[in-house]
Formats: C-alpha cells, structure tokens, sequence
C-alpha cells in the first residue's frame, strides 16, 4: 500500500533540496 501523501512530500523535499544545490 502505497502512501501518496509521503510521495508528495518525498518529491517536495527532493526538489527543494535541488534547488538549494543549483542556486548556492
């Protein structure tokens, strides 16, 4: 059973820890 809340929040994290890396 897949939680689709975690996911979003995973893919969130995910990104927004991206972007800190592209933009430092």
């Amino acid at each position: 059973m897949i939680d689709r809340y975690k996911w979003i929040k995973f893919t969130i994290a995910y990104l927004l820890l991206l972007g800190i890396v592209i933009y430092s």
